[in-house]
């Protein structure tokens, strides 16, 4: 993973436009939006905290093929994170490596007790069930249009030597 920057932004309009179970919010797609979009972004990490970054699979070092950010790190106790997507036909098992990645950026390094909260639409079955695989997050809460899930310091340790053992989420 590494920090998203503005030469990125077109390939990251493909990559959201060309998934197709895609539940991120719904985007402009003319480049000049996305520029401004980006330029914005760049103020809310120095005010708010946040960091968007470009994920490459460890088979294609040189291929953008997905993108995640994360947010809240300014928070006391707690980060979260927002827009994970993944190009179609991506190794699954990297879906695996950048979560965990991400709760050991949050956890281990930023030293947080909290992920969270998150939402993940109601519909997105395969979501769900990802994160009940993975066997660290919780939902606090249910809408008409999202489980609120967290994961806590506590759960993460109890399943990250299991990850780490297969290679998945080792932050180089």
């Amino acid at each position: 993973m590494s920090e998203l920057d503005e030469t990125d932004v077109e390939q990251i309009i493909n990559i959201r436009n060309t998934r197709k179970n895609n539940f991120l919010h719904k985007i402009n797609n003319s480049l000049d939006e996305q520029i401004i979009y980006f330029k914005n972004y760049k103020k809310r990490q120095k005010k708010e905290g946040e960091i968007y970054y470009k994920i490459y699979d460890k088979n294609h070092p040189d291929t953008i093929c997905g993108l995640v950010r994360i947010v809240k790190i300014y928070e006391v106790d707690c980060f979260s994170w927002e827009s994970f997507i993944l190009k179609e036909g991506t190794n699954p098992i990297l879906a695996y490596d950048v979560t965990i990645a991400i709760f050991s950026i949050g956890f281990d390094f930023l030293k947080k007790k909290i992920c969270g909260p998150w939402n993940v639409p109601i519909k997105a079955n395969k979501i769900l069930k990802f994160h009940k695989n993975i066997g660290m997050a919780s939902v606090i809460n249910t809408t008409n249009e999202f489980y609120e899930m967290t994961v806590e310091y506590k759960n993460y340790i109890k399943r990250k030597n299991f990850f780490l053992k297969k290679n998945i989420g080792i932050i180089l």
